[in-house]
This record gives structure tokens, sequence and C-alpha cells, in this order.
């Protein structure tokens, strides 16, 4: 009498490889595949990042506006001087980005606007928000390195 041998078949997962092709780049060269917009959207341990979820290094001030040092914390969810508090729960002069400075008599460089706090800043398409900052003029995830050092 012959035995049968059952043998069970398990599905093939196919994990993809996290490169730049499909993922951004935090500020400190971790690839990311999550967006976000505001606090309190990437998981513990993670903080967004000019867009990014990145994980948490206790260095986010230096790289918070836009790949910039942030000028101070939020307190309370606001700023002082008209500053954004930005996703990383630091002020910076602009939204996203890095500013441009201030704007002269309302006017700004191309690819910048002027913000109701004087600042010259740079936004994505149809206000989209970036997907990360610029790491040496490059993007991840088929973004362009745009005015104001962010990805979109």
């Amino acid at each position: 009498m012959q035995s049968l041998t059952i043998l069970a078949v398990l599905p093939l997962v196919v994990l993809a490889q996290v490169s730049t092709k499909n993922a951004g780049i935090c500020y400190h060269g971790q690839l990311s595949q999550v967006g976000c917009s505001a606090r309190g959207q990437c998981a513990a341990g993670q903080t967004c990042m000019n867009g990014l979820c990145c994980t948490t290094t206790g260095n986010e001030y230096s790289a918070a506006c836009g790949g910039l040092s942030a000028v101070s914390s939020c307190t309370n969810g606001g700023c002082a001087g008209g500053l954004f508090c930005s996703t990383s729960n630091y002020c910076c002069e602009c939204p996203v980005g890095r500013t441009a400075g201030k704007c002269i008599n309302g006017a700004c460089a191309a690819g910048f606007s002027c913000m109701p706090n004087g600042y010259c800043c740079a936004c994505c398409p149809n206000n989209a928000m970036p997907f990360g900052a610029c790491q040496n003029g490059t993007c991840g995830n088929g973004k362009t390195c745009r005015a104001g050092n962010i990805c979109c």
C-alpha cells in the first residue's frame, strides 16, 4: 500500500523592494512610501516631515523647513511672528518647503508666492502636499525637485 502525502499550497507573496523609484527620501536618507499632510498621521515612532512619514530621530528641527532648520518649536499648535507650524511641530517661514526670503512689494521670484506673513513660499501644483524635500536636487517616487526644495 502506498502512502499519499498531501502538500499545502501557499500563496506566493512578492514584496516590492523599496527604492527611490517607489518611495520618497526622508531628510536623514531613509526611504518612505508613506505620505502625510498633518501631525498624527504617521505610525508611532515616526514624524511627518515635509510630506513623508519618517523615523523620528530627535533631529527633526534640523530639516523641518524644506530641509532647513526650524526657527522654533510650535506652542499649542501655533507660532509667533506669523510663522507656520509645520507637520513636524516646528515653526517655519512657509507652510511647506524653504522660503526665498521676504516679499518685495508683494512680489517673489518665479515659483514662489507672497504669503500673508510677508515671506515668499513655494507650493506644489494644485496645492498638493509635497512628497518629501529634495535631497541634493533629487526626489524619489518620480517626483520633481521644485522651487522651495520640495518634491512634487
